[in-house]
């Protein structure tokens, strides 16, 4: 399966608590991260915004249009997504378009011509617009839990929400029970797959990609 990798641009400002003052991401500081990534990883190896937009006027309807590359030409590859709210996504953007030669996806909202993939971090809060979003045909990174309250309350709502939501990609703290608490929470799908068929695109299944990834 392809690989997401998300990235946050963090500059906080820190040095009256004791730390530093970090650099702000300005566009030279991004145009920097793109080149690195494109230094160590072959064009092969990269899903980028280009890849799916191909000869759609922008990104978002080429997504709409379900131009991903399907699981044979997608697997084994990296995608880059910057998690980040409008202000820093603005700057990374500059006056493309889209995404244009950019190497990052980024955090945006439904309607943006940039829009591709959203981080929704509240699957019960946000259930119906991720189930939307995912029907749509934009990639949706959601959580399971957060700062230890569901792992501490053994509370599976969200993690069985998110799951179910159709989210390309949950994220946890938990792939293991943590020894310390009771109640044995974690994270996993069904039969211990990393990955399976899509339950809102592909209700029905997906034949003998149903065996999954172990």
């Amino acid at each position: 399966v392809p690989i997401l990798l998300m990235f946050n641009a963090k500059d906080e400002q820190n040095a009256a608590r004791g730390g530093i003052d970090a650099l702000p991401f300005d566009e030279a500081a991004y145009d920097a991260l793109d080149a690195e990534i494109r230094s160590v990883m072959a064009p092969g190896k990269l899903i980028v915004p280009d890849d799916v937009q191909g000869r759609y006027p922008t990104l978002r309807e080429a997504v709409l249009a379900d131009n991903w590359p399907l699981l044979e030409r997608a697997r084994g590859k990296f995608l880059f997504a910057l998690d980040e709210p409008p202000a820093k996504v603005a700057v990374y953007r500059g006056q493309r378009r889209s995404l244009e030669g950019r190497v990052f996806f980024i955090n945006t909202d439904e309607a943006s011509p940039a829009a591709a993939y959203l981080t929704l971090n509240d699957p019960v809060r946000d259930a119906d617009r991720i189930r939307r979003d995912v029907a749509a045909g934009f990639i949706v990174r959601t959580r399971a839990d957060a700062n230890t309250r569901e792992a501490r309350a053994n509370d599976i709502v969200p993690r069985d929400t998110a799951l179910a939501g159709g989210a390309q990609f949950v994220s946890t703290d938990y792939l293991w029970p943590d020894p310390r608490l009771t109640g044995g929470y974690h994270v996993a799908l069904p039969r211990g797959l990393v990955a399976r068929c899509n339950p809102v695109r592909r209700p029905k299944g997906c034949g003998d990609l149903d065996k999954g990834v172990k």
